[in-house]
């Protein structure tokens, strides 16, 4: 016999999803394995570890679905269409990541995002002005304009081994004219779809 629906529910911490608060939304199963479900619930700051083998879940919210569930844009098509969908199953290796139902965590993931983002813009910098300097001294060519040995130029350019924690910022003072980045660049940017 039927009978009603169970009332599946987000096992993180402070997330309020539920299949009756909120049907629209996903919910993805907790993988049944032991040690990965331990893992899930240390990852999403669940206090009571579920030894169970019975079926838990943590809601889309936590997730990034496009990277994270396997033949996403598939199911998104079928979904649109109209047509049956499949049973979600999520990338080997996966863990929710984002936290917003937990205050002191909404920053965890945009922080590691910001650093990866800075120090990728601090190496094209410094790609950009080596780049220049060399283009600069090729033209200039053997010349007794020049009072310094190459290898000193060369020594004054900065280039940073490790960025510092404290530098991290959304604001970053990086000023670079348009002519000294090759257009290649350019189109990079327009196509990764960072602004100028």
């Amino acid at each position: 016999m039927g009978g009603k629906p169970k009332n599946k529910y987000c096992i993180v911490p402070g997330c309020k999803t539920t299949t009756i608060s909120n049907p629209e939304k996903l919910l993805l199963p907790v993988p049944r394995d032991p040690q990965t479900r331990l893992k899930w619930c240390r990852h999403v700051r669940r206090e009571t570890n579920l030894q169970f083998d019975g079926p838990v879940y943590v809601c889309e919210d936590h997730f990034d679905l496009e990277n994270d569930v396997q033949d996403w844009m598939r199911y998104q098509i079928l979904k649109e269409e109209g047509k049956k969908t499949f049973k979600l199953q999520l990338k080997p290796g996966v863990f929710p990541t984002k936290f917003a139902c937990q205050p002191d965590r909404k920053r965890t993931h945009t922080v590691d995002v910001l650093k990866s983002e800075r120090a990728s813009l601090l190496a094209k910098k410094e790609d950009i002005k080596r780049r220049k300097l060399v283009k600069d001294l090729l033209e200039a060519g053997p010349s007794n304009q020049t009072s310094l040995p190459c290898e000193q130029i060369l020594e004054d350019v900065e280039i940073p081994l490790a960025i510092d924690d404290d530098l991290v910022g959304i604001h970053m003072d990086i000023n670079i004219d348009d002519e000294d980045i090759p257009s290649v660049l350019h189109a990079q940017d327009e196509q990764v779809g960072y602004y100028k």
